[in-house]
């Protein structure tokens, strides 16, 4: 699924999928998004500086943390935010949907509908 989305959403054809480490270690990035996301998402690791953490989680060294959070930026960070962006998108619509038909049922004079 990240491989479509870098190559065929986003046109990115110079990012080598799947991610590997320093060590030519592959880096599993349905891991990494469940663990950061457990530990509260992306902007929380990063503000509290928990990559490392993450890093050691993953079966990496401490001092890889740096690299775990430029993989994360650039694999999954702009997935993530475009899941959700469209996930907002489609419940707007919905939302306009369900208010333009209530609006239809309301403007029906009721002794016009019955037979």
């Amino acid at each position: 699924m990240v491989e479509r989305f870098i190559t065929k959403m986003l046109g990115i054809t110079s990012r080598p999928i799947p991610a590997y480490a320093s060590n030519n270690r592959r880096i599993c990035l349905l891991d990494m998004y469940l663990i950061v996301e457990r530990e509260g998402g992306h902007r929380y690791v990063t503000k509290n500086n928990l990559w490392p953490m993450i890093a050691k989680e993953m079966g990496f060294e401490y001092n890889e943390g740096e690299l775990m959070r430029l993989v994360y930026t650039m694999y999954l960070d702009v997935l993530v935010y475009y899941y959700k962006f469209k996930t907002i998108q489609l419940q707007v619509q919905d939302k306009n949907v369900i208010e333009e038909e209530t609006m239809l049922e309301r403007n029906v004079d009721p002794r016009c509908s019955r037979s």
